[in-house]
């Protein structure tokens, strides 16, 4: 038997937004504030095959 697989997170997203990252945390000492200080969210791709004889 054998099994291919694929998996993907944070493709795209769909948003006038032109900052660095939409989801700006709402905490802190500043909410809701985007200082550009740090990375956007990291996208991650995912290939697999599984062989069973």
């Amino acid at each position: 038997m054998i099994r291919i697989y694929v998996g993907a997170n944070n493709l795209f997203v769909i948003t006038n937004y032109r900052g660095i990252d939409p989801e700006i945390s709402m905490g802190g000492i500043e909410p809701g504030i985007d200082n550009r200080n740090y990375y956007p969210k990291t996208r991650s791709f995912m290939l697999g095959l599984n062989v069973n004889f």
